[in-house]
């Protein structure tokens, strides 16, 4: 389900069982639940109010080992990890992180990444 369902008032779980090759439209499959108003928004409040565990949302795809459901899945799980970098700048997912010593963790955290294209690479004003 994707465009013009409204389930958010009572999910927290979504099942992909068509993943789509975009990253993009598989953020707006899981913001059918995932909004202002939502179950999850309403158990987060709740938690951080009474110093709960937070809530997740749950997301989950449909794929047998060796078809090409499975192999899209592993292609938009690179492509999501890649967009995640560029977007956030997270080097690596943040539970793989964790599992480093804390030099590891420290050396990482000090890397600087900026996407911002470099004075030599700008284009002239066409005169």
């Amino acid at each position: 389900m994707s465009e013009g369902l409204n389930l958010h008032r009572a999910c927290r779980d979504v099942v992909l069982f068509h993943l789509d090759w975009n990253p993009g439209r598989i953020e707006q499959q899981i913001g059918r639940v995932d909004r202002q108003g939502s179950d999850w928004m309403v158990t987060c409040i709740a938690a951080l109010d009474h110093g709960r565990e937070l809530p997740t949302i749950n997301v989950h795809t449909v794929a047998i080992e060796g078809t090409y459901d499975d192999l899209r899945t592993a292609v938009v799980t690179e492509r999501a990890k890649v967009l995640r970098s560029q977007l956030f700048g997270e080097i690596i997912p943040a539970a793989q992180l964790a599992a480093l010593s804390p030099e590891v963790q420290r050396e990482i955290a000090g890397i600087q990444i900026d996407f911002r294209p470099s004075k030599s690479n700008k284009q002239r004003s066409p005169t």
